[in-house]
């Protein structure tokens, strides 16, 4: 929640437009925690996912799939110190940075991609940041990613591997497919040098429950935003307490975040 919370004020920061796609506890959460956002959509809360709530980006490509205007959506471990450079927004469709091949290799993504009918070899794009200038062409690949997470249905396999299918490695067929260059923010393995240049942070998996970076993250955002950071330590040990734990509940599927307006 925290690295959430510094996330969406950075991104309030680096646009003149943002909005948050979300279900009606997201949106409560984003109350009481002060999450600056223009809007707030619940078009999560009914969106028919039954069978589906496994797929932890199905979220992201719905709010993708409404979108009226050109958008970058970025994830909610995304840290923005930056707005977006202009050779990037100008792009047709727009993704964080190529990603490894290797981790399209195993069993389990051999047959999620034989499952929807892709080749295996293709290429894949991290989706920490998704969108592009053409925003019809963006909302198509959305949709055919949802088309695609149909047929996994009540499937055996993991979550994230099916994820990543029907978002990242998608987006690298439904560009062949069209013809259209993904323009990407860092390249496959980016230098600490260029990192620096993008003023971006992606905390990836367990990076985000690791006391070292938590801390970076809250130094940071208490120097950047105090009164923002007040309002966060006086919410959330309400916010937590209210679920009977330590944490409040947390759902990637109805974490998305949408940054219009380049």
């Amino acid at each position: 929640m925290l690295i959430q919370t510094l996330a969406a004020n950075l991104g309030a920061r680096a646009f003149a437009e943002t909005e948050f796609v979300t279900d009606k506890r997201g949106a409560e959460i984003a109350a009481r925690l002060g999450w600056p956002f223009g809007q707030i959509s619940t078009a999560l809360e009914d969106w028919p996912a039954e069978g589906l709530t496994h797929i932890w980006a199905l979220g992201k490509l719905v709010a993708c799939a409404l979108q009226e205007q050109p958008f970058v959506q970025f994830d909610s471990d995304v840290l923005l110190f930056k707005p977006l450079p202009k050779r990037l927004t100008r792009h047709r469709l727009i993704a964080q940075s190529p990603d490894f091949p290797h981790y399209y290799t195993s069993r389990e993504m051999q047959a999620a991609q034989a499952l929807v009918g892709f080749a295996p070899g293709g290429a894949a794009y991290n989706a920490g940041l998704l969108g592009g200038s053409d925003v019809a062409l963006v909302r198509a690949y959305a949709w055919a990613g949802l088309d695609l997470a149909q047929k996994f249905r009540g499937c055996a396999l993991n979550g994230t591997s099916t994820s990543m299918i029907v978002e990242q490695y998608q987006l690298g067929v439904f560009s062949r497919r069209v013809g259209v260059e993904v323009g990407t923010l860092l390249p496959l393995a980016p230098t600490r040098k260029q990192v620096a240049k993008a003023g971006y942070a992606h905390l990836t998996g367990g990076a985000k429950r690791e006391d070292k970076w938590i801390a970076k993250a809250e130094a940071r955002f208490a120097v950047d935003f105090p009164e923002a950071y007040a309002r966060f330590l006086a919410a959330w040990p309400r916010l937590a307490g209210s679920q009977g734990c330590g944490t409040a509940p947390s759902s990637d599927s109805s974490a998305t975040v949408i940054a219009a307006s380049f």
